[in-house]
């Protein structure tokens, strides 16, 4: 049978920033607050039957400290890949902004809805560089963990930029209808080379 790796790809918990309202990328980021050490704890003991073998994470603060505690939870070392950051966004490092005002922003809607990945932030990475280094991080991921399942923690605008160029039963619609929250999970699986969703934010693909 051809071999197969499932990657549960976890956004990070709540922390400062999102409390803060402001954007941030850059290294290291704030930490998380008590409600994302809660979040952070739940997701961990949710994936317990899981068969986790790995956690791997990037390397912002807030994204770290969600992966040790699910990785305590689970028993499982954690690793940091730095291609598994938050999208770069230049000038608009540290501005105030919501998740919303991110979403909207008309070079992250080009990238998902306009399919123009040469856009960027104000002097920030382009949709190209976001989803190559979020492609290459997950075979990484994929090819240390044959026939078995890794988990990952990541960020909102990585996540859904890079999973819909990546997976081929992604579409706009899907990550319209379920944003990733604080926390939440979306589980993929490459089979044969071919990325492909099982599982999105109120999204269940068959």
């Amino acid at each position: 049978m051809p071999s197969f790796s499932r990657v549960v790809c976890l956004r990070h918990a709540e922390a400062e920033i999102n409390v803060q309202r402001r954007f941030s990328s850059e290294i290291p980021g704030t930490p998380l607050t008590d409600l994302g050490r809660e979040q952070a704890t739940a997701t961990g003991q949710a994936l317990v039957d899981e068969g986790v073998a790995h956690v791997y994470s990037s390397p912002l603060l807030r994204a770290l400290q969600t992966a040790e505690i699910v990785g305590a939870a689970l028993d499982r070392e954690v690793s940091v890949i730095h291609g598994l950051r938050e999208v770069g966004l230049g000038s608009r490092e540290g501005t105030p902004g919501t998740n919303t005002e991110f979403f909207l922003h008309p070079a992250f809607q080009a990238w998902i809805h306009g399919d123009d990945l040469s856009q960027s932030f104000e002097g920030g990475e382009t949709g190209t560089q976001v989803v190559e280094r979020m492609r290459e991080s997950l075979d990484m991921i994929a090819d240390r963990h044959p026939d078995s399942t890794a988990a990952m923690v990541s960020h909102g605008g990585c996540l859904i930029a890079g999973l819909l160029h990546l997976c081929v039963n992604l579409g706009y619609t899907d990550v319209v209808r379920g944003v990733p929250g604080n926390g939440t999970a979306i589980v993929l699986e490459r089979r044969e080379g071919v990325w492909s969703c099982l599982s999105w934010p109120t999204v269940v693909h068959h």
